[in-house]
């Protein structure tokens, strides 16, 4: 409801009520209702109220469609100061849940008198959750011990995660033998962004893990190539030809012919000079 008091102007009553329905506001569980346009004088001859009571209050409230009437007036005190009077009235049961008075030695603590009265009401306001305000950002080198620099700052070697305001940042990464990377993220508040970084090798342009070349010359071994090229049937005779090579040269000697004759039986059709 309404700040009621003859001894405030409109605009305090008015700033009065803006402080409670603030105060209110902090409760998720409460729904607030504008208060009644008519005057309260005008709203007792209406529901036939004698006095502002527990009774009247509670009429209110039902007219309204309100759980719950919170009242507050607001008078001069006899010596100095004022008299804050609180009254909440949980309507359909017609209970008075708070009925106080207070002494408030000046205007200024009018306001927080009235907070104060709220909270002895309704409880401590829940705690508001934390609006967040910054993101995290993961870099993933795929070399380990590699060195992250954010900016022109390290942040660190290898893998690195850091909280940082929402935005794009630079990100350059370095590792002795390989090719410095530049790359950019942005950075949400409230999320994770992560960033691999593939450095590759400098000079071959190879990724770690990459196959290494295979070292072929061992100095072993007589045979370095056999190779079958090719089955010819003549006759009913398949030849079969390997060429060879021996001891530590390249050098490809005369090609080899073995045949199977039609008695399926193995014999040396090679001739001088690598002619069948």
């Amino acid at each position: 409801m309404n700040v009621e008091g003859d001894r405030l102007s409109k605009k305090d009553r008015a700033d009065l009520l803006t402080v409670v329905q603030a105060k209110l506001g902090h409760y998720p569980s409460l729904e607030l209702l504008q208060p009644p346009a008519n005057e309260l004088t005008d709203e007792m001859i209406e529901l036939e109220c004698v006095d502002i009571d527990l009774d009247c209050l509670a009429r209110l409230g039902g007219k309204y469609g309100a759980d719950t009437v919170f009242y507050t007036q607001i008078d001069a005190d006899a010596g100095k100061g004022y008299v804050v009077a609180v009254k909440v009235v949980q309507t359909a049961k017609k209970k008075l849940l708070r009925d106080s008075s207070t002494k408030v030695a000046a205007a200024a603590g009018l306001g927080a008198a009235l907070e104060a009265e709220i909270e002895a009401t309704f409880g401590k306001p829940p705690t508001p959750p934390v609006a967040t305000t910054t993101g995290f950002l993961v870099i993933a080198p795929n070399v380990p011990g590699a060195a992250v620099y954010v900016g022109t700052d390290l942040a660190g070697t290898g893998n690195v995660r850091l909280e940082k305001l929402p935005g794009e940042y630079t990100i350059r990464v370095v590792q002795d033998g390989y090719v410095e990377q530049i790359v950019t993220a942005t950075v949400v508040a409230g999320e994770t962004t992560t960033r691999t970084v593939e450095l590759v090798m400098a000079g071959d342009g190879k990724k770690p893990g990459d196959d290494k070349k295979i070292d072929d010359d061992d100095g072993g071994g007589d045979w370095i190539l056999w190779a079958v090229i090719g089955a010819v049937v003549v006759g009913g005779t398949i030849a079969i030809i390997a060429a060879t090579s021996s001891g530590g040269d390249d050098t490809v000697r005369a090609p080899v012919v073995f045949s199977i004759d039609g008695n399926n039986a193995w014999r040396d059709a090679s001739v001088s000079g690598g002619r069948p």
